[in-house]
């Protein structure tokens, strides 16, 4: 017998965020910023979202820089990406890009706030200021009357808390801060489950089910055992308001 679904757990970026002036456009600064050019497209980002394990877009970004600094063909690149796993966020040259995409992200200001320190370059507004749902926040509210919505974000928490809020997705008839698994939440990044996991606990959920945009996500949810449902497009560079947003919202509705 098919146990009743009891929580759904959302992926953040790509799934209930858009993208398009989020956190793969601040791939695409970050890289381009630090490269002084315009070395990558969102067309090259999508080869390593491709990949599962390329979730984190600090990591993206990193690994991105590194293919362009050793010019190794684009060819090679999903190759020579996946040999990189895990990444070494230690080093010198990750903490900054790491201050690159904080700075693209949150702007000089907040980046002084949240970083407590001062950013390699003037930058404001942050394109967090910008960032857009893909989501009904009517379907939202909907939703939770009947199941326990959770998210799971490689996104720092103060960071998510942010970003809800300016949406109008935060409080107790959308989401709460109690019902985010964020970074420090898990030691371990997707694809590994731990951060469904987590989840599912937290929810105490008897029969989850998982929505999300990568490969990482997919391959998360399979090692959890749990349905997943994809709402990403491989052969796109990002998932856009304008070309998923009726087609999450549908998805969303069958649930209601």
């Amino acid at each position: 017998m098919v146990q009743k679904i009891d929580t759904i757990i959302f992926n953040l970026g790509g799934t209930l965020i858009d993208e398009e002036v989020s956190y793969r456009k601040v791939i695409e600064l970050t890289v381009n910023n630090f490269m002084r050019q315009t070395a990558i497209t969102q067309v090259d980002i999508q080869i390593l979202k491709s990949i599962p394990g390329f979730s984190n877009d600090w990591d993206t970004s990193f690994v991105l820089i590194n293919l362009l600094r050793k010019r190794i063909p684009k060819s090679d690149w999903k190759m020579e990406a996946a040999k990189s796993l895990p990444i070494d966020r230690k080093s010198y040259l990750f903490k900054r890009i790491y201050d690159y995409f904080q700075t693209c992200y949150l702007g000089s200001e907040l980046y002084k706030k949240l970083e407590k320190g001062r950013p390699p370059f003037p930058y404001d507004p942050g394109m967090i200021s910008y960032t857009k749902t893909l989501v009904d926040p009517a379907l939202i509210k909907k939703l939770k009357k009947h199941y326990k919505l959770m998210i799971v974000s490689e996104c720092p928490k103060t960071e998510i808390k942010i970003v809800l809020n300016n949406l109008g997705l935060l409080g107790s008839d959308y989401f709460e801060m109690k019902d985010v698994i964020a970074q420090k939440d898990v030691t371990k990044a997707k694809p590994d489950p731990e951060g469904l996991f987590a989840a599912c606990k937290r929810a105490k959920a008897k029969s989850a089910i998982y929505i999300g945009d990568d490969m990482s996500d997919v391959e998360a949810a399979r090692q959890a055992f749990m349905p997943c449902l994809y709402v990403g497009d491989q052969t796109s560079d990002m998932n856009t308001e304008e070309k998923y947003g009726a087609k999450i919202n549908k998805l969303l509705q069958s649930f209601i």
